[in-house]
């Protein structure tokens, strides 16, 4: 005989979202912060970085594959960390991290391109790697029969913020403050974030242990 069939009735956005605010405010904020800012962080470098590499777009490579390098290397420690801790707080230390990196960055002109393209690796770490954490924390949530259900919503809640990110990440360098606005806009959303996330988990405690 075949297995029985899984449950199709759909999970609404809404309901999604009623399910694990944290986790499906953090998964649209990634869609947000680190498509917008990766998509223009060439432009950011090219700008800002000159005499770095020789040419614009080994500079623009560079500070693209510094910020993937961070993002690589924080996964394992953050999934770690989130499986012991309440996932929330890591997930508010990551964006505080990767908020203030981001915010030296839109503020430092003045600083030497190697400390800047360290403090882009540092955003990396922790922006580029809170989505898994954020979803973790809805799946700890969601119902086994629900799961691909969960699975799919969240993807949907990542893209809607993913279309939305380089359209406002392009509005910010277009400001009196250029090609900083970018990191300074991803330093405010973080920062948002995380203390959006501080005030859920002081309203709502951890998911049961089973």
């Amino acid at each position: 005989d075949q297995p029985p069939m899984p449950d199709r009735e759909p999970l609404s956005i809404i309901a999604l979202f009623k399910l694990a605010p944290s986790g499906v405010f953090g998964c649209f904020m990634a869609g947000v912060i680190n498509t917008g800012t990766l998509a223009l962080l060439p432009v950011y470098a090219v700008s800002e970085l000159e005499g770095l590499a020789s040419s614009p777009t080994a500079i623009g490579a560079l500070a693209a594959g510094v910020a993937w390098t961070g993002g690589l290397i924080s996964q394992w420690p953050a999934g770690t960390l989130s499986d012991k801790f309440d996932r929330r707080i890591v997930l508010a230390i990551m964006c505080l991290v990767s908020g203030v990196a981001a915010l030296v960055v839109g503020i430092a002109g003045f600083l030497p391109n190697i400390v800047v393209l360290i403090l882009i690796a540092i955003w990396g770490a922790g922006s580029l790697s809170f989505y898994g954490v954020a979803v973790a924390h809805i799946i700890d949530w969601a119902e086994p029969s629900k799961m691909a259900q969960a699975m799919s919503g969240i993807l949907f809640v990542w893209a809607a913020g993913s279309v939305l990110g380089p359209i406002l990440a392009g509005l910010s360098m277009q400001t009196p403050l250029g090609a900083s606005g970018l990191f300074l806009s991803a330093s405010l959303m973080s920062l948002a974030l995380a203390l959006t996330i501080l005030v859920r988990r002081a309203i709502r405690s951890e998911p049961p242990e089973a």
